[in-house]
């Protein structure tokens, strides 16, 4: 009898270890046009057969308007706030070596800001997966509270240790950048998308003047502590504003519609609508309705998984047991990420981003600590630090070449404007790391006046920035939206170790008087560049003008 109650049971799927193929979430949304929207997302409810729409044509149809320009307000300013916490690293270690009453060490504030790259390390493959995996709603929301909450704890601390534990921790929420830029480029529709990422990328420029002009007025007066509670300020305001208005990716959305319980539940928690509901609320805030019976085509291959044995959840049984099966199906969608990004179609291209990405970082950070160490060597005649015997106090000069050479950030963002969609990507990739170098390559001559080499290192900035803000763009284009933001979290990991390395190279020549010292560093940055602007024109595809893909990536193009 008992072996008949288990077989019917079986056939019934109601034993405790039946499994069934995963159902789209809307099915178990409970309340108001649940049910409604979970039969319009199959094609089953009535009007069927309406206006079939691919995810761009449907994101083109909602038209760019109010909606993008709010969402770009909240990504923006996140951005914003990413770059007051990274920018403030050569103003902080300076204060801190400054304050009597932290007894700091050059090794310990060279310390931190390796500490805050490795952070960022951490906090880029975490972000990627949590935004690819969850949304990118949780990925930004996250690595945002992090950014305000323990930014405005560093203040507090008492030791040069504290102050290097919580900065590790802002930098673990600084590289949530993957998770907003994905956000705001999936929003756009493909004829805007290389001049609103421009306009997203500003933010970051205004973000370095901002710290700048404020380390100015407040590092000599109210001293580091004050100036690292002010910098946490906009990462709060963000956190108010995003809370209640920042949407979920549609295309997320998409190719998600058959997640994990886990997934399902959290979407549920969270109020996260279809991708169809969504358009359609974007369409209607920028006064662009969409057709009453719009829907999205039935692509099987932007689904998350397709439905076969091996993507089941439990049905019944302990919570516990269901909690440990859809944390295996998430490990498993995160190793078929890493599969497609290691497939023989993009591994070249992945490889040659992640050491793009790493070079990058190496010059780029590379030259903003230098613009510190620089006016510090050249400070050799100003009163010392009472907190140091080899530490000069910056002067207003110092401080008015630190916001100008930050200033840079403003005129290599328009070159980049001006060039990714007149000579593509890849181009202007290239031609900003040449250019880079060779502006960097005079600051080789010896003794060359201060007003002249503020000047050479004014342009190594702007066009530092230029292929920076560039690699970035490509990178968010070039990569499917299945694995886009996994792409950029290792992309950034890589560029973290870059980042990392940097302030050991700019130790040496803000504590070593050697000029012999400063121009092996110099000379190592130029031959970084000339590197870096060969292996761009490497990158097999060109992703100007391209639509973005959902599972597989673009086709190349043949070169112009």
């Amino acid at each position: 009898r008992r072996r008949g109650q288990r077989a019917r049971a079986l056939v019934l799927g109601s034993h405790p270890y039946t499994t069934r193929p995963r159902e789209n979430c809307l099915d178990t949304f409970e309340g108001e046009g649940g049910a409604g929207a979970a039969a319009d997302a199959s094609g089953d409810g009535d009007g069927g057969g309406g206006s079939v729409m691919s995810l761009d044509e449907a994101l083109n149809a909602a038209g760019f308007g109010r909606f993008q320009l709010c969402l770009l307000v909240v990504v923006g300013f996140a951005l914003f706030a990413d770059a007051c916490e990274l920018m403030i690293l050569p103003f902080l270690t300076h204060g801190l070596l400054c304050d009597p009453h932290m007894d700091a060490t050059d090794e310990q504030v060279s310390m931190i800001s390796v500490v805050v790259f490795l952070g960022m390390l951490v906090g880029a493959f975490i972000s990627g997966v949590v935004s690819d995996l969850f949304g990118r709603r949780v990925g930004f929301l996250y690595t945002t509270a992090f950014v305000a909450v323990f930014g405005l704890l560093s203040s507090l601390a008492r030791t040069v240790a504290g102050v290097t534990m919580l900065r590790f921790m802002v930098g673990v929420g600084v590289s949530g950048s993957p998770a907003a830029i994905v956000l705001y480029t999936e929003y756009l529709p493909s004829q805007k998308r290389g001049s609103q990422l421009v306009m997203y990328l500003l933010f970051f420029s205004v973000g370095t003047l901002f710290i700048a002009a404020l380390s100015w007025a407040t590092l000599p007066t109210i001293g580091w502590r004050g100036l690292l509670a002010l910098a946490s300020i906009p990462g709060f305001v963000i956190l108010s504003l995003a809370v209640p208005f920042l949407p979920e990716s549609p295309r997320y959305l998409a190719i998600k519609s058959k997640p994990s319980r886990l997934i399902c539940s959290w979407r549920k928690f969270t109020g996260v609508d279809s991708a169809e509901r969504t358009l359609r609320r974007v369409a209607a805030f920028n006064k662009h309705p969409l057709p009453i019976d719009f829907k999205l085509e039935a692509d099987a291959a932007a689904t998350d998984a397709p439905d076969d044995e091996q993507h089941v959840v439990v049905t019944s049984g302990g919570r516990t047991r269901r909690c440990i099966q859809s944390l295996v199906l998430a490990v498993k969608d995160f190793a078929s990420d890493v599969s497609m990004l290691l497939s023989a179609k993009s591994r070249k291209t992945f490889a040659l981003v992640c050491v793009l990405f790493l070079l990058m970082a190496f010059l780029y950070y590379g030259l903003v600590l230098l613009t510190v160490a620089l006016l510090e060597t050249d400070s050799d005649d100003e009163p010392l630090c009472k907190g140091s015997d080899t530490v000069h106090e910056l002067t207003n000069w110092d401080y008015l070449q630190a916001l100008i050479s930050n200033a840079a950030e403003v005129p290599g963002l328009l070159v980049m404007f001006l060039l990714l969609d007149w000579v593509g990507r890849r181009v202007t990739l290239s031609v900003s790391f040449a250019l880079c170098g060779g502006a960097t390559a005079f600051l080789l001559i010896p003794r060359m006046p201060s007003a002249v080499q503020c000047c050479f290192v004014f342009l190594a900035r702007a066009f530092a920035l230029s292929f920076n803000q560039s690699l970035w763009v490509y990178t968010t284009e070039v990569f499917p939206t299945k694995v886009r933001a996994t792409a950029l979290g290792f992309g950034t990991c890589f560029a973290r170790i870059g980042g990392g390395v940097a302030p050991f190279m700019v130790s040496q020549v803000l504590f070593d008087s050697s000029e012999a010292v400063k121009m092996i560093i110099l000379a190592t940055c130029v031959g970084t560049a000339l590197v870096s602007a060969v292996l761009s024109l490497l990158l097999p595809l060109e992703t100007n003008s391209h639509y973005l893909t959902e599972t597989t990536l673009p086709e190349p193009a043949p070169a112009s």
